[in-house]
């Protein structure tokens, strides 16, 4: 464990590198039935059939041509729709909050306290995430949504970031 604990700023920045890759990286596949699909091709010049978003883009996909699919697939994660497209900019804190980990936890490294905080925060922002995507029916009837490998991945570390916040307890209240 003492091991671990040395090389505790290393994993932490190196989990919070692979989560902010992943959020450039596709997400979600967005599968439009062929009704909306052949509803947008008339009306605005393009085919919303498939859509492949990362994170990333989830703020560009709301405001653009395609908001309207993305008002669908918010409303299978939100009973509120409205706003979705200013809300749909919070999602970059998930880009962010990885690196406010990494300076938080280099600065005040030695600090249990500062440890089980971010610790607690990192899994359960993981939790949050992974009880979302299993209790949300992705399949809707109009809008069918495929989660992507990145954000899985991106949970994985979120829980891993946490893992090893939380680990360095111990070493740390030993002092």
């Amino acid at each position: 464990m003492r091991r671990l604990y040395r090389h505790k700023t290393l994993l932490v920045l190196l989990v919070s590198a692979i989560i902010l890759i992943c959020f450039f990286l596709p997400w979600l596949r967005i599968r439009a039935a062929a009704a909306i699909a052949i509803k947008d091709i008339f009306r605005a010049g393009f085919s919303a059939s498939a859509l492949m978003t990362s994170r990333a883009g989830i703020p560009q996909f709301a405001n653009g041509p395609s908001s309207k699919v993305f008002v669908r697939v918010f409303g299978l994660f939100f009973e509120s729709v409205e706003n979705a497209d200013k809300k749909s900019y919070l999602v970059w804190l998930v880009a962010i909050l990885p690196v406010i980990v990494s300076a938080v936890s280099i600065r005040f490294k030695g600090n249990w306290i500062a440890s089980a905080v971010l610790g607690l925060l990192c899994a359960a922002v993981a939790m949050a995430a992974t009880v979302k995507l299993a209790m949300t029916d992705l399949s809707g009837l109009v809008v069918r949504v495929q989660t992507c490998p990145a954000l899985w991945i991106t949970i994985a570390a979120y829980f891993l970031l946490g893992f090893v916040l939380l680990l360095s307890i111990p070493i740390e209240r030993k002092g």
